[in-house]
């Protein structure tokens, strides 16, 4: 687990994903993890965080967050790319127009 997550950081997926670490950030990296090591769907990922230091390496308190947490953090994520990817087409679209 340590390996591959020094490998997200590595490659710089975690702050393509958010470049300031959040709650959200660490939700959507423990799902990548897990997915990896065992995949599941979303709501068995959490269900196996307490059978993992995966929950503690990444700072999610267990006994707080649930699949609603899990849900709201994949929201997140999906806004997020929405949003870069409206930005992104803008930014192309006024180069093409100046080009």
């Amino acid at each position: 687990m340590n390996a591959i997550l020094t490998a997200i950081h590595q490659l710089g997926l975690d702050t393509l994903i958010s470049s300031e670490p959040s709650r959200q950030r660490n939700f959507v990296l423990a799902v990548i993890v897990q997915r990896i090591i065992a995949p599941r769907l979303k709501l068995g990922t959490t269900r196996e965080w307490d059978k993992t230091t995966l929950a503690q390496e990444l700072n999610i308190d267990t006994t707080k967050e649930d699949a609603d947490s899990l849900y709201s953090a994949m929201d997140w994520l999906l806004q997020r790319q929405q949003t870069h990817f409206a930005n992104n087409f803008v930014a192309s679209s006024k180069q093409s127009v100046f080009s």
